[in-house]
């Protein structure tokens, strides 16, 4: 048997096997337009295993031996949420081309009687100390619980940056409701996007005048890394400002799709513009 013959062989019969791990990797698409869909998280529900998709829809995760057995799981906004049996990816002799189906949204009319600007969140002061972050991978986000009682239509995001030890980040804006004082559902329905590098330390605004974004409640304000510049993901390390708040919490899970964390008692220092 020549070695062509035994290397072809060793492709069809797994994905790639790698000191007790499997390294899955393919594209994640749209199955109406077969087009690659930007930015998806996937990976293995609150087990530290997940990574979030590059511009083109590709993907390279790695699955310990002992969570062969599990399920993957993809999620992106605008698209209904998907499980598949790892093992039945793993059967498969080609790239995978994960599908996602388009999700139904309905997008409520947003009325502002008023024209009243209002200030939602916690800006730097005296007080404040340095926010810390570290990744364990793509998709580590962190944020913090906005009080806020009313009708708001949010026009602007903004925070402060203490450092950035990268040529430059790519984040995503998430605004989530609150379900027993833990994110739930995203209020934003679609991604809002964003990059930063070194040379914006310090204040950083971000417009949400098109987005079409209304809270009514209390919500939670994050950001999500999707991609970055300069460095690997793992034990990135980012400051943001935050402040002590008796009230306040700060929310985190160190890579895509995993378990929230709650750090109480701090409030980072996220603040956003409206108006009611």
């Amino acid at each position: 048997m020549t070695s062509k013959i035994v290397t072809t062989l060793f492709l069809i019969l797994f994905q790639l096997f790698v000191y007790g791990q499997t390294i899955l990797s393919g594209t994640i698409i749209d199955k109406s337009t077969q087009l690659p869909i930007e930015y998806a998280n996937i990976g293995i529900l609150e087990k530290g295993v997940g990574t979030v998709c590059n511009s083109l829809g590709k993907f390279n995760l790695i699955i310990p031996e002992d969570l062969l057995n599990n399920y993957l799981a993809i999620d992106h906004i605008g698209y209904e949420n998907t499980t598949i049996k790892i093992i039945e990816l793993i059967s498969q002799s080609t790239e995978l081309k994960i599908e996602l189906n388009p999700s139904s949204i309905i997008l409520k009319e947003v009325t502002i009687l008023a024209s009243q600007q209002v200030n939602l969140g916690y800006k730097p002061n005296g007080d404040q100390v340095k926010g810390f972050f570290q990744a364990d991978g793509l998709g580590l986000e962190g944020g913090t619980l906005i009080q806020n009682n009313g009708k708001v239509q949010l026009t602007k995001f903004n925070f402060n940056i203490l450092k950035i030890p990268f040529d430059s980040l790519k984040f995503r804006l998430n605004i989530y409701s609150l379900k027993k004082n833990n994110p739930s559902t995203k209020v934003n329905t679609r991604d809002i996007i964003f990059t930063i590098s070194k040379a914006d330390t310090g204040l950083y605004s971000l417009p949400l005048v098109n987005e079409n974004i209304q809270v009514t409640d209390n919500f939670i304000c994050t950001i999500e890394l999707i991609e970055l510049f300069g460095q690997s993901a793992e034990n990135a390390e980012f400051l943001f400002s935050a402040i002590p708040n008796k009230d306040g919490f700060i929310y985190k899970k160190t890579i895509s799709l995993g378990r929230w964390e709650k750090i109480k008692k701090f409030s980072l220092c996220f603040w956003l513009t409206g108006e009611k």
